[in-house]
């Protein structure tokens, strides 16, 4: 079994250097390692690889830090819009659960009562 290492924060950067990011802001790069941890980062990644998916982890000429990370940001949004308005769909749903199990089954009662 091949095991890997752990690595600080700083290796990490390396590590994604090493494989051919252009990590074009350094101190940006180690402060999202940081926040969001090299794994979540690094499947962001992934779109701007060679052939992952066989192994090839080098990243394709050209690839900057900047586009993993806004890739990672856009994604980031996206899923703060939607929980915003999920929040609203969900409250919207269980009210109208518990209305009509009220109507359905009365007060103080279950459905097992009910029946």
């Amino acid at each position: 079994m091949n095991r890997k290492q752990w690595l600080s924060v700083e290796a990490q950067r390396k590590l994604l250097a090493a494989r051919g990011l252009d990590v074009d802001d350094a101190t940006a790069c180690i402060e999202l390692l940081r926040r969001v941890g090299y794994y979540h980062l690094s499947g962001y990644g992934r779109f701007f690889q060679v052939d992952p998916g066989r192994g090839d982890n080098a990243f394709r000429a050209g690839t900057k830090f900047s586009h993993v990370r806004e890739l990672q940001e856009l994604d980031e949004l996206l899923r703060h819009m939607c929980l915003r308005d999920l929040g609203r769909v969900e409250t919207a749903l269980r009210t109208t659960f518990a209305l009509r199990f009220g109507e359905i089954v009365g007060p103080y009662k279950s459905l097992i009562d009910a029946a």
